[in-house]
This record gives structure tokens, C-alpha cells and sequence, in this order.
């Protein structure tokens, strides 16, 4: 198969890269608002509500950080299939995440961001508690 194994270390280089700038960063954040809280010895009723609040607001404030990698990959896809007079000529879904703020506008890698940040709050809520 001509061409699997750049491909192949595209989609891993990316993939490395996509994870510890949305996954590592969620957990990150849980953690940092989870270590700095108050962690009482004989209260389980206020522990297990303080998880859920401790989810969720790492959740909150973090579920908008996949969305450029997953626009970025989507541009580099879908530069393929368009005609080529309207191609970008993106080399992989890296360079793509680069070159996407100068060439369109930073605003363009949050496209669709509403369904995305949705989901990743609701399972990262569910995921931290």
C-alpha cells in the first residue's frame, strides 16, 4: 500500500499531539481545581457531591480545547477530496492546525464548536465524578 506508513505517522504524530493538548489538559485542569480543595476524613456526603462540582467545573472551563485539533484534522480530510483549484495543499493535519489561523482566522478552527463543547462537558462531567 503506497503511501501507509507516512500516513501512518501523520495520524500518530497528530494524534500524540491532539492528546496532550485536549485530554492532558482536561485532566490537568481537574486535577489543579481537585488538589487545591479542602478534603475532609469523615465526610462522605460532602465528598461525593464535591466530585460532581469538581467535574463539572473542570469540564466547564475546559471542553472547548479539543475543537481545533478536530477542525484542523477535518480541514487536512476534506482538502483532499476538494477539487484542485481550491485546494490549501495542507502536508498533514499539524501543519494544517498551523497554518489555519493565518490563512482563514482563528475563528475558523471553533467552527461547530456548541455539539462538541456539549459533549465533552457532559462525559467529562461524568468522566471526573
Amino acid at each position: 500500500m503506497e503511501g501507509f506508513w507516512p500516513e501512518l505517522f501523520k495520524k500518530l504524530s497528530f494524534g500524540v499531539v491532539a492528546g496532550f493538548g485536549d485530554t492532558g489538559l482536561k485532566l490537568a485542569a481537574w486535577q489543579h481545581i481537585y488538589s487545591g480543595i479542602w478534603h475532609p476524613a469523615d465526610l462522605p456526603d460532602y465528598n461525593s457531591l464535591k466530585h460532581g462540582a469538581v467535574g463539572f467545573t473542570a469540564a466547564l472551563s475546559t471542553c472547548w480545547t479539543g475543537l481545533p485539533f478536530m477542525n484542523a484534522r477535518r480541514a487536512y480530510y476534506a482538502d483532499k477530496t476538494w477539487p484542485v483549484e481550491l485546494r490549501r495543499g495542507y502536508k498533514s493535519p499539524l501543519q494544517a492546525l498551523f497554518r489555519i489561523p493565518f490563512e482563514e482566522s482563528p475563528s475558523y478552527l471553533f467552527k461547530g464548536a456548541w455539539p462538541v463543547c456539549m459533549f465533552n462537558l457532559m462525559f467529562y462531567t461524568t468522566f471526573f465524578t
